[in-house]
């Protein structure tokens, strides 16, 4: 039987975390059921490591020999990576896999709100301090060029387009579909996170990191930061809801994304659904902006977490 691998390259914020976490935590269980997700080139739970792979395979030639041959043994390979995106030539991973059945994977969602959780992400993860308006005026991914590309590598018919919506996945699940669609669900014995992975934050506590990283100050990327906010999320729903986006902010986002979505329907049959405007909590929130800084900061100081530096610069603490 000719092996299968199955290449999941995202799209960011479409719950790839969740689905990469899942596949690390059950390895050994969908190994027993002849389904492999490869230990090598991991980095923690995601294939990151493959996009220089792919870029420079001569440099690693032995790691992806490993790779490859380790794959042949299983009936089922499976690669999630959102990284690989930004791969230029995908001929190359393709290539890799010469002599198996590949099927590639990808998960398309409303440009606008894909826009504001990256922009939530690059803030919240980073040290990007951009406003919302310029963030969603441009255009920082082409969704037909993306799948131009890898249709080119993986042939026609080999790329899986799908649609990150609630509802159009099972229950809502973007993990249960992938499941599905990679024909590994009903593997039994599999572990179920009960928490989520990459937790967007919003609200007054993504005001805050916003002004963080204006300042550069020293810790913006560090851990104790990421896990800091992740844990803040949980004080108030209001600093994990997603943001507010007026509809003329909104409209101008889908004008940046209007032809090649016509397109995408036309060719993949996928309908990608636009919205008009984004209900949601202000950035910042000037109502609750004191309140919330006493919440904050009661739990920095507790914790010690790196935004306390920042309340203490600005005379909140």
């Amino acid at each position: 039987m000719t092996p299968k691998v199955f290449i999941h390259i995202g799209i960011n914020k479409t719950g790839t975390s969740s689905i990469q976490h899942h596949f690390k935590i059950n390895r050994d269980t969908f190994a027993s059921a002849n389904i492999h997700y490869p230990k090598i080139g991991l980095d923690d739970a995601a294939h990151h490591s493959l996009l220089n792979w792919a870029r420079y395979p001569q440099k690693f030639e032995s790691d992806i020999h490993r790779l490859v041959e380790t794959s042949r043994i299983y009936e089922t390979t499976i690669i999630s990576s959102e990284a690989l995106v930004d791969l230029e030539s995908p001929e190359t991973i393709i290539d890799f896999f010469d002599g198996f059945d590949v099927r590639v994977i990808v998960y398309l969602r409303d440009p606008v709100r894909h826009a504001i959780s990256w922009w939530q992400q690059d803030i919240q993860m980073g040290r990007s301090f951009v406003d919302m308006q310029s963030y969603l005026c441009q255009k920082r991914m082409s969704f037909l060029g993306l799948l131009d590309r890898w249709e080119r590598a993986a042939g026609a018919g080999n790329v899986d387009v799908r649609l990150y919506d609630r509802s159009a996945l099972p229950d809502g699940n973007v993990l249960k579909d992938f499941l599905e669609v990679t024909g590994v669900k009903d593997t039994s014995g599999q572990s179920w996170l009960p928490w989520e992975n990459n937790p967007s934050i919003s609200g007054n506590l993504l005001f805050l990191k916003l002004i963080y990283n204006s300042l550069s100050l020293p810790h913006a990327c560090s851990q104790a930061m990421i896990a800091g906010l992740t844990d803040a999320t949980k004080l108030k729903s209001e600093f994990r809801i997603r943001p507010f986006v007026s509809p003329s902010l909104a409209n101008r986002t889908h004008a940046l994304f209007r032809d090649e979505l016509m397109e995408i329907k036309t060719r993949f049959g996928l309908v990608v659904p636009v919205s008009s405007a984004v209900t949601g909590v202000p950035v910042p929130d000037l109502a609750t902006l004191a309140s919330d800084v006493s919440l904050l900061a009661a739990k920095f100081d507790e914790r010690k977490l790196p935004l306390l530096e920042l309340l203490k610069y600005m005379q909140f603490k």
